[in-house]
């Protein structure tokens, strides 16, 4: 029940109108005139009765002070009978709904499917465990690039296998070679056999210096080189028997 006050109090209050739908307050057109709004028992308590039925449905009794912008009763009561009676479902992945804000322990177990993160947690949780790897902590590292892999003094990145083979070479045949990375100095090992005396070109060429170079007679007869280049050799022996060589050096 609700008064329709200028139905009620005639000639007191204004007609309804769509923004005072149960009429309005008026003032007198004189002093001494009885034709504005007024206070009457009926009045004042259908008034009264709306704020009290907001107190009793949130379950507050009155405190006995004068409410005030910031400390009212029947603010908060209207607050708490809102929330209370408020249907809002639960959020899910097809449901528009709310939901509680995850904590960060929450957010950190990772369990949770039915809580909400926040643009900080997630922030926090990410600095946690993206860190930088190192001997003693998983984490996130840069690949080396292979100029980095070659100099072989970075402490930071990683290896890949691709560049840790790069470089690698060979040819595992009668007339072979074995060429190491250039992070390995590109150390290069080289062989062969010749059924007699005369010129054997490598395999591939050197292009720097030689570490070392041997052959031997395959009967035991005396064996040597002669005319080295980084390209061929000269193999002797005196019995111009079958050889086999072999050769270090760098590509």
């Amino acid at each position: 029940m609700a008064l329709k006050l200028n139905e009620r109090y005639p000639g007191r209050f204004n007609n309804p109108t769509p923004g005072y739908p149960q009429g309005s307050y008026k003032n007198r057109t004189t002093p001494d005139s009885r034709d504005g709004s007024y206070l009457e028992q009926d009045w004042a308590n259908d008034q009264l009765s709306f704020l009290s039925s907001i107190l009793e449905g949130a379950g507050v009794e009155a405190d006995g002070s004068v409410d005030a912008v910031g400390s009212s009763q029947y603010y908060d009561a209207l607050i708490d009978v809102i929330s209370e009676n408020a249907s809002t479902p639960q959020a899910t992945e097809v449901v528009l709904g709310g939901g509680k804000v995850a904590t960060q322990t929450q957010v950190t177990a990772g369990v949770s499917d039915a809580t909400i993160l926040t643009p900080l947690k997630l922030s926090q949780r990410l600095a946690a465990v993206l860190v930088s790897a190192t001997t003693s902590v998983a984490g996130l590292a840069k690949i080396a690039t292979q100029a980095l892999v070659n100099a072989g003094s970075d402490a930071v990145t990683f290896v890949t296998p691709a560049t840790l083979r790069f470089g690698v070479s060979y040819s595992l045949t009668l007339q072979g070679y074995l060429i190491l990375p250039s992070w390995l100095a590109g150390v290069t090992v080289q062989w062969g056999s010749v059924g007699s005396a005369g010129t054997v070109n490598f395999p591939t060429a050197f292009t720097q210096s030689f570490i070392a170079m041997a052959s031997a007679n395959v009967n035991g007869n005396f064996a040597s080189t002669k005319n080295l280049t980084t390209t061929s050799v000269l193999l002797e022996n005196s019995g111009n028997q079958p050889m086999t060589w072999w050769a270090v050096g760098r590509v």
